[in-house]
């Protein structure tokens, strides 16, 4: 969920009003989306469930959201920064998350 926040506010203050930099804001932005409705799911579905559904959209979007980051032209390389950190800090909770939920 935290993730979901960093990127909705980036939104204001990160991404510039060009082409470029608004293209990159919808892709951010619905990998955001993503990432919140698993996170919820996640969070409403308590401990002992396995969330596999959930963890693979998480790491498929932090996989989007990294690739994004990495490979796509943007404005400011603050953008950068905060798409690839996100979308790795979301594969690897995602990870977390199915390694515990599995081991058992």
């Amino acid at each position: 969920m935290m993730v979901t926040i960093v990127l909705m506010f980036s939104q204001w203050e990160l991404y510039p009003l060009e082409l470029p930099g608004q293209s990159n804001a919808t892709r951010a932005l619905g990998c955001a989306i993503v990432i919140g409705l698993a996170g919820m799911r996640i969070l409403e579905g308590g401990a002992p469930q396995p969330h596999t559904v959930s963890v693979v959209a998480t790491v498929l979007a932090g996989s989007l959201l990294t690739v994004n980051g990495a490979f796509a032209d943007h404005a400011r390389t603050a953008t950068v920064a905060v798409e690839v950190v996100c979308g790795l800090f979301c594969v690897l909770c995602a990870g977390g998350l199915a390694v515990r939920t599995h081991r058992g």
